[in-house]
This record gives C-alpha cells, structure tokens and sequence, in this order.
C-alpha cells in the first residue's frame, strides 16, 4: 500500500523542532514549545504517554502514592529482540509485544507496512531494568566516591574526626544534609522517586532505539514522520501499546486499555488439531517428532472491531480473579500494584544501614589509622598533641533492633533523611514536633518491638511524610502526579 511521502523542512516547517541539549536556552524553550503543542498535535502517537510530566511516575508510584518495585517473578522474556542477553517486561506485556510485532511482520510481508524505516523491522533494544541492581550501582559508583573522595578530601578536619561508627554516622548525616540537597538520594524509595530511576525500571516499557531523548528534530524527522509511524502508531493500540512522546521509538504498556486488560485477563482459547502423526505409542497417543513446532495455544479479541485480532492470551490468575467483571482504570492499577509490586518503605533502612556499614568498613580498609590532634589540658599550660588512632571495622550488631542503632534510631534517621530527599523545608521547631509524635506513636501502641516499630513507620510515611500522590496514579483517566 503507498504511503504519503514524507514532508520536507522546505515544505512543512511546523513540523520539526530543533531544541537538543546544544541550544541555547530560549531556543530550547520555544522550540520545545513548538514540539509539544504543535507537532505532537499534528503528527503524534495514536495513545501517548508522557514521562517528562503526567507519567513521571508510572509503575514506580502505587496507587496509594508509595515507591514500590516489581516483584521479578512476574517477568517474562521478550520476544522479538535484538540483544545479546534475554530482555524481560512484566508477563501479560511480554505477550502483548510478541502478538505486536507478529502483527506487523504480517502487514510487512502483505506490502501494506512499508520495507524502510525504524519500524519495519521493529525488535526490541533495552526493557526491563532492575530498580535494586541501579540503586546499588548508584550508591557504590556515585554516593561512596562522592563521600570519601570529593567531601572528606575537601574537609579533610571532617575525616579527622571519624574514629568509629559513630562519628562516622555524625559526618555522614552531614554530607547527606548537602548531597540530598543538590544531587541525589539515598534511600531506595528516594531513588525510585527521582531522575536517577528510568522508565525502563517499571517493566511496562519497551526501548527499540539508542537515540537521544533531548534531539527533538530526530524524533519528528526520523519517527513521527516516518511513513509507517501513523499505522504502526495505531495497530499498538490493538494490542495495548501506546507511544513515548519524548522517545517515539519506545512502545509503553496502557494498562487502562482494554486490548492489555485481555492479555492480563486471558482471551477463550482455541483449540488445536496435532493432525495424524502417523507412530502412536503403545497407548495409541500421537507421537510428536523431536523437530515438531510448538503451537502456543491462542484466541480472538473480544472487543467489538478487534474480533479478527489473535491474542496469545492465556491470561494470569493473580489478575483474573480481581479484575473480572471490572472496567474502570483505578481497580485495574490498584490490581496490577498490589500484585506484581512490593512497597519498599518498610525495609527502606534494612536496605541502606547495609550501605552505612559497609561505607564505614570500607573506608577503615582504606585508611585504618587517622591522625588526631587531642588536647591536653591536664597542666597549668594548655598543650597539644598528635595521636595516632586506629579506626575499628564493625560487624551489623549494632543495628539489629536491640542495638545502639535500633529501632528508635531507624525511625528518626528515615524521617531525616526523607524529609529531606523530599526537599520538606521544616523548620526545626516542627522537626521536633514530628519526631515527639513519632516517638509517641512508637512509645504507647500496644504490641510488641516488630509491631510498635511498624505502626509508628507506617504512621511516618502516611501522615507526616505523606504520599506523593493525592488520589490513584494512573495515565490521565483517574488523576494525574501532583507536582511538588
């Protein structure tokens, strides 16, 4: 089938953007203006997603507006890659994508999708990214040398005065206070909360392409105008894809369609004729040759204009049993977060105390002695003198809950550090106010440790930090991100 030919810059100006990270500010911004309100309008994706706005978030916020992180075990491996290494997404989108891509293939070999261009081959590049592997990269890669290296090297009476884990914590908890402020997190859930966390991390999405996000003319010249883009753009949708509008080469799981609702549903199987093999067994079975071709067992859309429309759907039943009977988007995303996500707030400082040890071990490794200048005042003349300490490694003892770092000290060393990742200008005065209510929470709800710690931390994330949504996360149909 002939496509449009694609529009030249001489001939449709309006429909190119040249911001990229090399132009100057004002260029940038009205160049970007003209991308968004204008091209996008004109030649955009079919369903669009936005993860430099509304779907900032998307499968790192639940509906409840915790940082959580998927549970792998509801991944799956892709189909239809070009990657040296297996590439997962969660289940029911990986075989949503096989049935895409077949589909295209088949449009292809028809002569209906055109031959040339980034989508007539289409194979996925970059998925799934694992949020605990990143944010251990991240803590050893940047935070560890940013610490021992750019602080403690530039306020050289700072590493002077650790000589054990405690004044190890006293200076860490001052470098946190600048770092958190200009750079970077250090909880996990500050981690998935910021830029440092890429959509890839949610499993919903799937990279076909290397290049970059920030050169606007690539995306309009070489994508969206591309002439397969509006018919590839649309069969997505059949199959509960939309498109990344800041990277048009990224194809995003719309979990409030009904084409992905029936692949985490299921679809009515088909069922399936092996034909006469001929052999038989002694049980008068069909034997199978070695070299037989599996046949995955599939059906038919059964939304109205789609009925044409095969699904390898077999469905899941941690989905089914929740989402049957159910069409609006809030239960659908509720149901998909409390199923193949894990909040991480509870084990938020289990997680980065490890990092505290290992940070203060690994720096005793590096440097066991410190020279220490202790005053002497034992005379009638005040004198000086250099001592040499050795500084002592530390097992995790003392962060178990009955340790000198326990329970109490966990509580107020997350509100501290959340508050502030969360960029929560409190004054002191209301510091000491949380922290006393905190405490009290801690002090007086009946139970033992494990239940006073979990209702006072509970209590910490949802009435003093608060969530970082106001109602359900979802694409634009239940509400969107609340700007902070």
């Amino acid at each position: 089938m002939a496509q449009k030919a694609k529009p030249s810059f001489s001939e449709e100006p309006y429909l190119y953007s040249f911001a990229s990270n090399s132009t100057g500010a004002a260029t940038s911004h009205l160049q970007r203006k003209k991308y968004l309100d204008q091209i996008l309008r004109l030649v955009g994706p079919k369903r669009a997603f936005d993860f430099w706005g509304k779907d900032t978030y998307l499968g790192r916020i639940n509906t409840v507006g915790n940082a959580s992180i998927i549970n792998e075990s509801y991944l799956k491996p892709l189909r239809h890659t070009d990657s040296q290494s297996p590439l997962f997404v969660i289940n029911f989108v990986a075989d949503a994508w096989r049935d895409f891509v077949d589909k295209l293939k088949e449009l292809l070999e028809k002569g209906i999708l055109d031959p040339d261009g980034p989508y007539a081959n289409l194979k996925a590049k970059k998925a799934f990214r694992s949020v605990t592997s990143e944010y251990h990269r991240y803590m050893i890669d940047i935070v560890y040398p940013l610490f021992t290296e750019s602080y403690l090297g530039t306020f050289e009476a700072e590493n002077k005065r650790i000589r054990d884990v405690d004044s190890f914590l006293k200076i860490f908890t001052n470098f946190v206070n600048e770092y958190t402020k200009v750079s970077g997190p250090i909880t996990i859930s500050g981690f998935v909360e910021s830029a440092f966390c890429s959509p890839l991390n949610s499993g919903l999405v799937i990279s076909t392409s290397e290049d970059d996000h920030n050169v606007d003319f690539t995306k309009s010249e070489k994508y969206m105008l591309d002439d397969n883009f509006d018919l590839v753009s649309s069969v997505a949708t059949y199959y509960g894809f939309g498109i990344d509008q800041n990277a048009p080469w990224r194809f995003v799981a719309d979990l409030s369609s009904p084409a992905m609702k029936e692949y985490m549903m299921g679809v009515e199987i088909e069922s399936f004729d092996l034909g006469n093999q001929n052999e038989t067994d002694d049980c008068d079975n069909p034997l199978v040759p070695d070299d037989f071709p599996v046949i995955d067992p599939f059906g038919y859309s059964a939304i109205p204009g789609l009925e044409d429309i095969v699904r390898h759907a077999v469905g899941y039943n941690e989905y089914r049993e929740s989402l049957a009977g159910v069409d609006d988007a809030e239960t659908i995303f509720r149901t998909f977060y409390s199923t193949a996500h894990t909040g991480i707030w509870r084990t938020d400082m289990d997680i980065v105390k490890v990092y505290f040890l290992d940070f203060y071990n690994s720096l005793v490794n590096r440097q066991p002695n410190v020279s220490v200048l202790i005053p002497d005042e034992t005379g009638v003349c005040l004198k000086s003198r250099i001592e040499l300490v050795r500084r002592q490694a530390m097992s995790y003892d003392k962060f178990k809950q009955n340790g000198v770092y326990g329970d109490k000290w966990n509580l107020k060393c997350y509100y501290l550090l959340r508050r502030t990742e969360r960029k929560m200008n409190h004054h002191s005065r209301l510091i000491k106010e949380n922290l006393k209510e905190l405490m009290n929470v801690y002090n007086f709800v009946s139970g033992n440790t494990d239940r006073k710690y979990i209702l006072a931390l509970k209590y910490l994330q949802q009435d003093i930090l608060e969530p970082i949504t106001a109602s359900s996360l979802t694409l634009g149909t239940v509400g969107d991100i609340n700007r902070r």
